[in-house]
């Protein structure tokens, strides 16, 4: 039994797929997908259940929150990962594709907020799960490495 490492009596590992919401995390989970078809088994792919999901966790154990582990993207610089929140949130409100003139200085400043907020919040959980931590800049400079992390 690993530190941090809590996983159920049934022995299916739950992993939460954490990002900001945005169109780099769409590619974040796709990355997942990918690294997992190719690396694992049949049998561990069914010891493994992927929860992918913008929502930071609840505190406490993984008894508490049922995950096992979780990988989380860091978007840096923080206003890359604002600017694709408030895109995305535009995206979602408006059905036209073209939504950039749309976005103000304000809006970009509280989604810095916003996803300070949320790595600090999964930050706190790490206290008491385990969590890898992939950045995107690490990811896009050196896929092969961030694949072996993951």
């Amino acid at each position: 039994h690993k530190c941090n490492l809590y996983v159920p009596d049934n022995g299916i590992e739950r992993i939460a797929i954490l990002s900001p919401p945005g169109a780099i995390g769409y590619v974040f989970e796709k990355f997942i997908d990918e690294v997992v078809r190719l690396h694992a088994t049949p049998e561990q792919r069914q010891k493994m259940e992927f929860i992918t999901t913008s929502h930071s966790l609840p505190y406490g154990y993984g008894k508490t929150h049922g995950y096992t582990k979780v990988i989380r993207l860091a978007t840096l610089p923080l206003r890359l990962a604002a600017s694709d929140l408030v895109l995305e949130q535009l995206r979602q409100q408006h059905s036209s594709s073209t939504v950039e003139e749309d976005v103000t200085l304000n809006d970009i400043v509280q989604a810095t907020q916003q996803v300070v907020r949320w790595h600090c919040r999964v930050s706190h959980v790490s206290a008491h799960t385990a969590v890898l931590t992939v950045s995107l800049e690490d990811l896009l400079d050196d896929p092969w490495e961030e694949e072996y992390q993951v």
